[in-house]
């Protein structure tokens, strides 16, 4: 009987390892590339559109169904081939860019509006385009739209990022089967 018992706990304490971490390479890998501007009338700096991606790359892993590639590897290879940030809007250009990365999915980031609060014009209202585009097809996977206000540009865009991943009209949102 103990023998029993000693061989079923040396295989449950072979597999019980596999089982917990069985997951996490069964998650699609995602790259977030550099947020860019749209807004033509206002300049934003870019230590703030920083800001808005990491927002985006930590609201994608800490929803558990991503891996996400490191940023410093994808700005390595921004970098590298010397890649205009422009041109990793186009979702051809990031399909091709987040092959070279190997990730399966490469979200494009975008401003598309800053300004000052009507309603309180001591804050900053900011809205963020986000698109999960699939590599293999250049498709958009998913899409997410966030409006966020704060006190600084950096705020809002924060707010707004945090908005297009886990809002109403967020990815993961449309992940979950939302509209």
């Amino acid at each position: 009987m103990k023998r029993i018992f000693a061989f079923l706990f040396a295989i449950a304490s072979l597999w019980i390892p596999h089982l917990c971490f069985a997951g996490i390479s069964d998650y699609p890998t995602v790259a977030v590339v550099p947020v860019v501007n749209q807004v033509t009338t206002r300049s934003i700096p870019e230590t703030e559109l920083d800001i808005a991606r990491d927002t985006l790359n930590t609201d994608l892993f800490q929803s558990g169904y991503f891996n996400m590639v490191e940023r410093a590897r994808v700005d390595a290879l921004i970098s590298e081939f010397e890649f205009d940030m422009s041109g990793l809007v186009d979702t051809s250009t990031a399909a091709k860019f987040g092959k070279m990365l190997g990730a399966q999915y490469v979200v494009i980031g975008s401003v598309t509006g800053l300004s000052i609060d009507p309603k309180n014009r001591g804050k900053m209202v900011a809205n963020i385009s986000a698109r999960m585009v699939e590599v293999e097809t250049a498709r958009i996977a998913l899409a997410g739209r966030g409006k966020g206000v704060g006190s600084s540009t950096s705020e809002a865009l924060e707010a707004a990022s945090d908005d297009a991943i886990e809002g109403n009209r967020g990815m993961l949102m449309m992940l979950r089967g939302g509209k």
